[in-house]
């Protein structure tokens, strides 16, 4: 895998400039905690129990890590980075948190079987309920 790679998509007759979804891919040697978030931290971060570490940011963005060994010039990295972003006026109104993840989660899957690492990836065909606070 090449350090990243990315997949933009437009609206077919968007005007605006903006991308429906940006999807991202990266190698990476670490991910973040999954610990619940401190009190300062935004109240728009749900956690979600798939891969090593998933979470939406509000209705437009969600993250999700999972382990897929890559190697680079730069030596051997454990796991994927996955992002998914959109921008406010592209999102529908009746977007949830969740179909962001669902998406993610979808594509990460796809990602991992071409990589041959779904069977330790933890992607699941159904994204779960979010982690209760």
């Amino acid at each position: 895998m090449t350090q990243r790679n990315q997949c933009v998509v437009y609206k077919t007759g968007d005007t605006t400039g903006h991308p429906l979804i940006d999807v991202d891919f990266s190698a990476v040697k670490y991910h973040p905690n999954s610990e619940k978030p401190t009190a300062d931290a935004s109240a728009e971060l749900t956690i979600y129990p798939i891969g090593v570490y998933a979470a939406t940011h509000g209705n437009a963005s969600a993250s999700l890590y999972f382990k897929c060994p890559t190697k680079d010039p730069e030596g051997t990295k454990p796991y994927i980075q996955a992002s998914v972003h959109s921008t406010a006026d592209q999102v529908s109104a009746k977007a949830t948190a969740k179909d962001s993840m669902d998406i993610l989660n979808s594509v990460s899957r796809s990602m991992a079987k071409q990589l041959g690492c779904a069977s330790q990836a933890d992607l699941p065909a159904n994204v779960p309920l979010p982690e209760q606070s």
